[in-house]
């Protein structure tokens, strides 16, 4: 299991977003943790946005759960908006297996 940042900047006063930021390994390893972090963001903000930056691991249990916390947020009437910026050699490799498509549905 490798390391994971798990970053949220909460809102400002003048502001409603929640901007979380994730990097590291977000493979199933470190699904729990994330599943944790992600249901207290989705409790407390309606206004949130998710970055994907410097990710060096993702796998599809991650994939499944960035839908999911998109479908939730959706059904609960929370806004939610994510910003992907994953390496090349990521993006070769989801494009090879078919789930960028999904990525870039979020």
């Amino acid at each position: 299991m490798g390391d994971i940042k798990f970053k949220i900047q909460k809102p400002k006063k003048a502001e409603k977003l929640a901007k979380i930021f994730l990097a590291g390994d977000l493979g199933i390893g470190n699904l729990e943790e994330i599943v944790g972090k992600f249901k207290d963001i989705e409790k407390n903000y309606d206004e949130i946005e998710i970055n994907l930056n410097d990710v060096s691991v993702i796998d599809l249990s991650t994939i499944q759960l960035l839908l999911s916390m998109k479908k939730s947020c959706v059904k609960h009437k929370k806004q939610i908006n994510f910003n992907i910026d994953l390496s090349g050699e990521l993006n070769t490799l989801l494009e090879t297996t078919g789930f960028l498509n999904i990525i870039k549905t979020l």
